[in-house]
């Protein structure tokens, strides 16, 4: 998030951290790369995002964000173009409410799609019927979708990067 110091600890002021949980906080690049990196080597990440998006279909099996807001239909099924994901529209999505914590999964692998384009594997908690999920319980995720929506991850400290643990000064 923008609104806090990187690399530093601070209190999410979100519904589901009543208990005031603190939270580092690094760069959105740095975000993405640590998951990438985590499950690279052999560790999962617990994932708290939102999941109320028209893009989220537990039923396709998939959570994208298409660059063409007209395409929100098409993109469930098809390969498009998705929307370039920066720090500061995250941000000013996060302050307008339009992405809120409502969703707690558990990400345990990497996907590509025919096109090459990078997916995370999560698990999701709302069963396998077919006649309401897709992939057997698992949503595909794509980077962009992870970049916009996802509020905070859980990780083991030895899944981070020698270099990030040293900015967080976390032994």
């Amino acid at each position: 998030f923008t609104h806090q110091p990187y690399y530093s600890s601070f209190i999410l002021n979100i519904p589901d951290n009543f208990s005031n949980g603190s939270f580092y906080n690094v760069t959105l690049d740095e975000l993405i790369s640590t998951i990438e990196s985590a499950l690279n080597n052999g560790y999962t990440v617990e994932l708290d995002c939102d999941v109320s998006e028209k893009t989220f279909s537990a039923k396709n099996g998939v959570a994208v964000i298409p660059a063409d807001e007209t395409k929100q239909k098409d993109i469930l099924t098809e390969i498009e173009l998705e929307k370039q994901i920066t720090a500061e529209f995250r941000q000013q999505e996060f302050e307008n409410y339009n992405t809120t914590d409502d969703h707690l999964m558990h990400i345990t692998g990497l996907v590509k799609d025919q096109k090459g384009n990078t997916y995370f594997k999560v698990k999701n908690s709302w069963g396998t019927d077919e006649s309401r999920v897709a992939n057997g319980g698992y949503v595909y995720m794509s980077v962009p979708y992870m970049r916009l929506k996802t509020i905070s991850i859980l990780l083991h400290k030895e899944a981070i990067s020698k270099e990030l643990r040293k900015k967080l000064k976390i032994n």
